[in-house]
């Protein structure tokens, strides 16, 4: 697993899905039959590559592993207001 001061690590994965229209076509994605959507589905992939990328084997721990890190969760889209207001 890598550390979580390695948000460096994900540039390139970021530039990846930048230079190939993988994020914007991940932009589009939807939750079917979800009709009350407190974040877009894009913020739920791109945790789910970030966890793979760094090694992190559960979901569960993402909170304490994850969360706590404000390069990487800006750098995935989260910003202070949806911290203040618990959408993370």
């Amino acid at each position: 697993m890598h550390t979580l001061d390695e948000a460096g690590l994900l540039d390139g994965f970021f530039v990846f899905l930048r230079e190939l229209p993988i994020l914007e076509h991940w932009q589009t994605f939807t939750i079917a039959h979800v009709y009350r959507v407190f974040l877009p589905a894009i913020y739920f992939v791109l945790l789910y590559g970030t966890r793979i990328l760094l090694g992190i084997d559960s979901t569960n721990t993402l909170p304490a592993l994850l969360f706590s890190n404000v390069a990487v969760m800006t750098l995935i889209g989260f910003n202070a207001y949806l911290v203040e207001h618990r959408m993370t």
